[in-house]
């Protein structure tokens, strides 16, 4: 559950969230479980930050920092992601609807049970290249029709365990019942 007094500082806005951050350089941000729907948190310090199943829905997250944060079962329909960084962050299970992804960094993140069918400005380029997300049953937009939504599956449950500290056979089997998960397109 998250911290009330974080809640507080990102409701306040991202300069007292900021601040409060620079302050507090070794405190783990954790906003889980949180609704922050409908916020405005242009160009804030989410960096690490524990975002569980965190409603951003409607948000606007335009030059967020969510580098290593745990987005994992986050709702973020119809939210503004334009140029977020989301390097390295673990967006497993998370829901991406009509989500403006035009510029987002995803280098090295997990994309692991994530439909990006419906999501908005989502190219090519931010899926491949030196330091490509981890993909593994994602649902992508027909217009990128030449990668393997499937192609770190077998390479996720090691990452995981190395990145997150899991057993491996956890690993294994959090990986195997990712990959049975039945998408919607919606």
């Amino acid at each position: 559950m998250a911290n009330p007094e974080h809640v507080a500082f990102v409701k306040h806005g991202t300069e007292s969230l900021n601040q409060w951050r620079i302050k507090n350089p070794n405190v783990k941000l954790d906003l889980s479980g949180a609704d922050l729907s409908d916020v405005d948190l242009s160009f804030a310090d989410l960096n690490f930050a524990d975002l569980r199943h965190v409603d951003f829905s409607a948000s606007i997250l335009r030059d967020v920092t969510f580098i290593g944060a745990d987005l994992r079962f986050t709702y973020l329909g119809t939210a503004d992601l334009h140029a977020a960084d989301l390097h390295a962050a673990d967006v497993s299970f998370a829901d991406f609807r009509y989500v403006n992804l035009k510029d987002a960094d995803m280098r090295r993140s997990v994309l692991l049970a994530v439909s990006l069918a419906n999501s908005e400005n989502l190219t090519m380029e931010q899926l491949s290249g030196d330091h490509q997300p981890y993909l593994c049953n994602v649902i992508l937009p027909s217009n990128i029709s030449t990668i393997d939504p499937n192609r770190d599956c077998d390479r996720l449950p090691q990452l995981l365990s190395d990145r997150y500290g899991y057993a491996l056979e956890d690993a294994q089997r959090i990986v195997e019942d990712a990959k049975s998960k039945t998408l919607d397109s919606i």
